[in-house]
C-alpha cells in the first residue's frame, strides 16, 4: 500500500467576450480564477496485473467573478468563490505482468461550490 499526499495551485484566465444576435450587443467580462487543492490518495496493489486507488481531496476557489451586460442591462457578477470537496477511486488492470497495455478507469464526485460527478477510462500501450 502507498500513501500519496499532494497540492496544487491553478490559475486560468478566459479574455473578455463580445458579440451580437441580431440587434443585441452581449459583453461579457473578463474572467481570472485562483484555485488552491490539496489532497490525499491510496494505491493498493491486488495482484501482479491490478491496482486500485481510492483519495479526497479540497479545493478551494480564492478569487473569481465575471459579469454580462446587454444593452443597458448589467447583471451583477458571479462570485465564484468557495470551496468543493471531492472523491475519487480507481482501477488499473493490465492483461499480464509483462504487458506494455495497461486499462485504467477513474470516478470522481464534487460536493460544495462545484458540484457533480465525472469519469475517465484510458488506454495506454508503452513502447
Amino acid at each position: 500500500m502507498r500513501l500519496e499526499g499532494y497540492a496544487a495551485y491553478g490559475y486560468t484566465y478566459v479574455e473578455s467576450a463580445d458579440f451580437s444576435i441580431g440587434k443585441e450587443k452581449f459583453e461579457f467580462d473578463a474572467v481570472s480564477s485562483h484555485r488552491l487543492k490539496a489532497g490525499a490518495r491510496v494505491h493498493y496493489v491486488v495482484s501482479e496485473t491490478s491496482r486500485i486507488m481510492a483519495g479526497l481531496s479540497y479545493e478551494h476557489e480564492l478569487d473569481g467573478k465575471t459579469a454580462l451586460r446587454t444593452g443597458s442591462i448589467e447583471t451583477e457578477g458571479e462570485n465564484i468563490k468557495g470551496g468543493t470537496f471531492g472523491a475519487e477511486t480507481g482501477l488499473s488492470f493490465a492483461p499480464s505482468s509483462s504487458s506494455n497495455w495497461t486499462i485504467d478507469a477513474t470516478a470522481r464526485a464534487f460536493a460544495g461550490e462545484r458540484q457533480g460527478v465525472s469519469g475517465t477510462i484510458q488506454s495506454t500501450w508503452r513502447f
